[in-house]
């Protein structure tokens, strides 16, 4: 089976937190890919990241870094990148949410960085730990700024939730898409006009192994979607209430939590963001101010606590 295919084989099979716009261009760009890998020109999505903060750096005094264990660092903010179909685990083209969670993780425990800052483009992906890089993120006690180019729907939005501060770059950034899917292609009958016959069979006992797989594709969806997509949509909107309480009081024909997405302002009046119209400059800035009123207070706590032991 072709690199790129098996490659994308588990944003194609599993439960998905995204946006339909971003599976259809994921699909689209699988071609793309195999087409640049038989030229072997695909550069791999860490140095693409790599390449976007040397450019960004260039906006901002502030030192900004992606060597998140780098023990010489000195004041500087770690950058975080989600950009694209978001798979869980590692991924030569695309993010990860395993890599981001360990990245979060060694950025948090380095003193050498203040706080945390997220460019995010994605309309979302794979479902898988989703809600454990939440968990991770609101356990963090450096500052976390959001900044949305282009789009944050979907499980991009989930995994930002428990930032301090979620801005827009533009009025017309994408936010939301707070819903559950699954979508896959049903090869079976391409396969059959191949010649070829799938075979088979199941222990006595296992009526109901692959049973509700089984019935999604005869149609018969309402097992599935109860048992695997409702608990996992649930899940997501737990979180949203938790993190961005602002969404309960948006009115029920918002459908904040039944996947409708908005441009940054309604957005904002539904409690999804806290702004938009704002610079990467203005917000690196942000979180270095907050990182270094974090310092300051930790430094007088620490005098503090010595002079009262003297």
């Amino acid at each position: 089976m072709h690199t790129i295919f098996t490659e994308s084989l588990p944003i194609i099979n599993s439960n998905l937190f995204i946006t339909k716009d971003a599976l259809r261009n994921h699909l689209l760009l699988m071609n793309s890919y195999a087409q640049m890998l038989a030229e072997n020109v695909i550069p791999h999505y860490k140095d693409i990241t790599q390449r976007t903060l040397h450019t960004l750096q260039q906006q901002t005094p502030v030192t900004l870094t992606m060597e998140y264990s780098d023990s010489s660092l000195d004041n500087a903010v770690a950058f975080h990148r989600i950009h694209g179909t978001i798979y869980y685990d590692f991924c030569w083209w695309y993010f990860s949410t395993k890599t981001f969670m360990r990245e979060i993780q060694e950025a948090e425990n380095n003193p050498g960085i203040l706080g945390h800052l997220i460019v995010v483009s994605s309309g979302g992906g794979e479902s898988y730990s989703i809600q454990k890089a939440v968990d991770i993120l609101a356990t963090c006690k450096k500052p976390i700024i959001v900044l949305t180019e282009g789009v944050m729907a979907s499980a991009a939005l989930y995994l930002c939730l428990p930032a301090d501060k979620i801005y827009c770059s533009t009025p017309f950034d994408i936010i939301g898409s707070i819903g559950t899917m699954i979508a896959y292609w049903d090869m079976a009958p391409y396969l059959k006009q191949l010649g070829m016959n799938f075979v088979e069979a199941y222990a006595t006992e296992s009526t109901h192994k692959n049973k509700k797989y089984d019935d999604l594709e005869k149609g018969e969806k309402d097992e599935f979607i109860k048992t695997v997509l409702d608990p996992l949509q649930a899940a997501f909107r737990s979180s949203v209430e938790k993190y961005r309480p602002g969404t309960l009081q948006a009115p029920e024909e918002a459908h904040v939590f039944n996947g409708e997405t908005w441009y940054a302002q309604d957005a904002m009046n539904f409690g999804l963001i806290d702004g938009f119209n704002k610079s990467f400059s203005e917000c690196v800035t942000e979180v270095y101010e907050l990182g270094m009123e974090r310092k300051e207070r930790i430094s007088t706590n620490q005098k503090l606590y010595s002079l009262i032991n003297d």
